[in-house]
């Protein structure tokens, strides 16, 4: 961990794991240390994606923070790692509309960006949906027998979430493979 930490610079005064980030009290700056098992040149790909998008205006994407080699992964421990400012949770409520809003408007900026880089998109065939149905069938068995076994003390409309869940992702899917072809 401390080779990562100099590679930044950093001489904190608390290193702190929370919900699988580190937390880096550096002077009066915080930091996000997170690990990934991605390869680095997956996360540099992922770095020039989502600066572009927040160059374009999506304001809800945190920096990456470069090292004081410049660089803005860290090759260590058979991991990479990459660091952000650290963003605190915030009070406040978010409504399922301004949620959906921005997840709206961040596609519609992602998508030119996205566009420059065809290997990367994921192919989604006819396959993945039967997979998804089988999945929902499954799921839905389950609960049948848990109801049938008076083991399940949840209600109907809890009952329904899973279902109801995988039916909006095989729609998703379906519309998906129509509209873009896969």
């Amino acid at each position: 961990m401390w080779e990562v930490i100099h590679a930044f610079g950093w001489n904190p005064t608390s290193v702190q794991h929370r919900g699988g980030v580190w937390e880096i009290i550096d002077g009066d700056q915080k930091y996000a240390l997170k690990e990934s098992n991605a390869p680095k040149e997956k996360l540099y790909v992922l770095h020039r994606m989502l600066e572009q998008v927040r160059s374009a205006g999506y304001p809800h994407l945190l920096p990456w923070v470069p090292t004081e080699d410049g660089e803005i992964v860290v090759s260590a421990y058979g991991k990479q790692w990459y660091a952000t400012p650290w963003k605190e949770l915030a009070d406040e409520h978010i409504s399922a509309t301004e949620l959906a809003s921005s997840l709206g408007y961040f596609h519609r900026i992602a998508e030119p960006v996205a566009a420059q880089f065809p290997k990367l998109h994921q192919v989604i065939d006819m396959e993945t949906k039967e997979t998804w149905e089988q999945r929902e069938s499954q799921i839905s068995s389950w609960q049948a027998d848990l109801l049938e076994e008076g083991v399940a003390t949840i209600s109907q409309q809890a009952n329904k979430f899973p279902k109801n869940s995988f039916s909006f992702a095989i729609r998703g899917i379906e519309r998906y493979v129509n509209t873009e072809k896969g």
